[in-house]
């Protein structure tokens, strides 16, 4: 490492992890002194630009850090030439100015991202670290990857800290530091619940059924089933009788035909002009967690559920295997994919008065105090020590 280095480098491939290092980046921001602060924007940033590059660019340009896009990385959304792509693009990063490299959870371009840097001697920061998943993604095997680049950890539970710590890393190089999802939550105004039913076309007083706020991510292994599964669980909604605000699921990092397959459900969902499924794809921090204070439940298989859902009290169902394995709050509710399934989980999770109270006294293991505080000054302690 240079002893010029004064710039730590921070890596994102998703709207999901970006929200997450978002308050991070804020307090970095505010408390480095004489360092710079980059955003490495990369993955489905890249793939899918019209959904988060304008947020990104706003968002860098009012809080002052800068933003490189990696350009030289391959448009293509099956793992190896995205792996590639980003090995690629980590030569158009000035690693001899970094001081430390900064990446969160478990997916390819953020693994490629961390080879990169670790073959710099660039000390790496390792957020969500930690964590299980057992639903037959590859999460689990790129996230301890990820783990054994690392030089420093923070993981967002107790129980996650203890994986580390099981595995041979040093205490000492570990924070539980809490989920960064909490920052957001605390920081975040709310929009009110007649802006959000009039926004779309929801403004009838009379209508009184359940909101659920729905989002069904692909599961690698599942290939072209996961859009099969997405209309299992549309099609669940019409029998349930409940409206819907559903988000675009995230890109198939392994499939080509799974992200057709997908795309080909939501344009028939959308073409139906169903008033009851509103697509966005994306709401943004603070739509998103206005519409969550204000759903009855959360729907699908989206960390949200186990992140943020529980800290605003909410009943959540998760389909599928996605999650599987996952440490979670009383608040969730698991079924298999199909319609019945779903079906039967809606009748739980929005009218079962004993799993209601269940979900609203639920109690989340990922923490309810800011992160970023936590996880910045640790940061910063190693760096004025090494």
């Amino acid at each position: 490492m240079s002893v010029a280095s004064q710039t730590i480098a921070v890596f994102t491939g998703s709207r999901a992890d970006y929200d997450l290092v978002f308050p991070l980046l804020r307090w970095l921001q505010s408390n480095l002194v004489g360092k710079t602060l980059k955003l490495l924007v990369g993955g489905e940033h890249l793939l899918r630009p019209e959904a988060t590059m304008q947020t990104l660019r706003a968002d860098a340009e009012r809080e002052g850090w800068r933003l490189q896009a990696l350009d030289r990385s391959v448009h293509s959304s099956t793992y190896l030439p995205q792996t590639i792509g980003h090995l690629s693009a980590c030569e158009t990063v000035d690693w001899q100015v970094v001081e430390t490299f900064i990446v969160l959870g478990d997916r390819v371009e953020a693994f490629a991202m961390a080879l990169g840097a670790f073959y710099q001697q660039v000390p790496i920061l390792h957020l969500a670290g930690g964590d299980l998943t057992l639903g037959g993604c590859v999460d689990d095997k790129l996230r301890w990857m990820i783990t054994e680049l690392a030089t420093l950890h923070a993981c967002f539970s107790q129980t996650s800290t203890n994986r580390l710590v099981a595995r041979g890393i040093s205490p000492q190089v570990i924070i539980n530091s809490g989920s960064l999802a909490v920052d957001n939550v605390l920081a975040t105004p709310l929009f009110s619940r007649e802006n959000l039913l009039k926004s779309v076309g929801w403004g009838d007083a009379m209508d009184t059924r359940p909101i659920v706020l729905f989002t069904q991510h692909p599961v690698g292994v599942e290939g072209v089933a996961s859009a099969q599964y997405l209309q299992q669980s549309l099609d669940a909604f019409k029998q349930a009788n409940v409206r819907v605000i559903a988000t675009t699921p995230n890109l198939d990092a392994n499939s080509v035909e799974a992200n057709q397959a997908i795309q080909f459900v939501m344009e028939a969902s959308q073409q139906e002009q169903n008033p009851d499924v509103v697509w966005f794809s994306t709401l943004g921090r603070e739509r998103y967690f206005s519409w969550l204070s204000v759903c009855d439940a959360v729907v699908g298989n989206s960390s949200s559920l186990l992140y943020e859902a529980p800290l605003f009290s909410k009943p959540a169902l998760c389909i599928g295997n996605r999650q599987q394995g996952r440490e979670h709050a009383d608040n969730v509710y698991f079924v298999d994919y199909g319609v019945d399934a779903v079906v039967a989980g809606l009748q739980i999770v929005l009218h079962d008065e004993a799993f209601k109270h269940q979900a609203k006294m639920a109690v989340s293991p990922f923490g309810n105090e800011p992160a970023a505080p936590k996880t910045g000054q640790f940061l910063m302690d190693y760096l004025n020590t090494n």
